[in-house]
């Protein structure tokens, strides 16, 4: 929200605001990476658990 009001003020009206177009910035890299950081942890989740599987059937003899 606060790098679309910055972005709005700035070509709209031609004022800047260094202070939230820096707040705005950092917050878009923050969620980027809260974004990335989640998909990773799944994709690490996900792989343990097929893994463990694989290592519980190769145990009881399933193949």
């Amino acid at each position: 929200m606060i790098a679309a009001y910055v972005a709005v003020e700035w070509f709209v009206y031609g004022v800047p605001h260094q202070i939230w177009a820096l707040a705005g910035a950092a917050g878009i890299l923050l969620g980027v990476q809260l974004l990335m950081f989640g998909v990773l942890s799944d994709l690490i989740l996900t792989l343990h658990r097929e893994q463990l599987d694989r290592i519980e059937s190769f145990a009881s003899g399933d193949d």
